[in-house]
């Protein structure tokens, strides 16, 4: 008993569970959002965070707002292509493409 409890301290302590907030579980329920776009997106918001410590800094404001309007083209062209591949392989199934639609 007294061994399991020091096992368990010892796991939380170096290998925690790590609970997912609220943007990270939208990120992952959506199916478009492939492992490159997500790397993209967490520049985008270390980008963010370096415009808000550095308000006055105009280069770095530059490089945030294209490298935001790059990543939201490449969602946008991802979310595109991921329901052209969905609907075009379930046409023939008329529950797959409403459920489709309903996502």
């Amino acid at each position: 008993m007294i061994f399991l409890k020091k096992l368990k301290g010892c796991t939380d302590r170096h290998a925690p569970i790590k609970k997912l907030n609220s943007k990270e579980i939208q990120l992952r329920s959506k199916p478009w959002i492939e492992p490159e776009l997500s790397k993209m997106i967490r520049i985008k918001n270390n980008l963010y965070a370096r415009t808000k410590r550095q308000p006055m800094n105009n280069n770095i404001k530059l490089l945030y707002n294209r490298f935001r309007n790059r990543v939201n083209r490449e969602t946008k062209k991802s979310k595109t292509n991921y329901y052209t591949q969905y609907f075009d392989t379930h046409n023939k199934n008329i529950k797959k493409v409403w459920q489709g639609i309903r996502s």
